[in-house]
């Protein structure tokens, strides 16, 4: 009977921390909202931290680069979804697995870069001038 209680304590605990978390990854994102980001992804994060009239300037700094960040996100997205169905394989190809990770990893790589590099040039572009 004691360890019912313990059990039970354990999981309230567990129910609490978890809607604690959860609260607060929800308030971060309805205060990023609320500002006009996404703040999930490669620069979300990034945005919420930024002054107003930065963020602005990286924002208009990207809407001419977002038609290649979309596809480089969809390629990204294609390597993680053939990467999951390799590894969910029975039993699972250790050479095709590495392989879709590593091709997982270059598509991440390109859009980090590309994302990067259109972010410097946002910021830089009056400095250019």
């Amino acid at each position: 009977m004691r360890r019912r209680g313990v059990l039970r304590g354990l999981f309230l605990a567990a129910a609490c921390l978890s809607f604690l978390l959860n609260a607060a990854v929800l308030g971060l994102a309805i205060r990023a909202y609320s500002k006009g980001i996404f703040p999930f992804g490669p620069l979300g994060m990034g945005l919420i931290s930024m002054p107003a009239e930065r963020r602005t300037q990286v924002l208009e700094g990207l809407r001419p680069d977002l038609p290649e960040l979309r596809a480089l996100l969809e390629a990204v997205q294609a390597r993680r979804e053939e990467m999951i169905a390799v590894a969910s394989a029975d039993p699972v190809d250790a050479a095709k697995l590495e392989a879709a990770l590593a091709e997982m990893r270059a598509a991440t790589a390109q859009l980090q870069g590309a994302l990067h590099e259109s972010v410097l040039e946002s910021l830089t572009a009056e400095q250019d001038r």
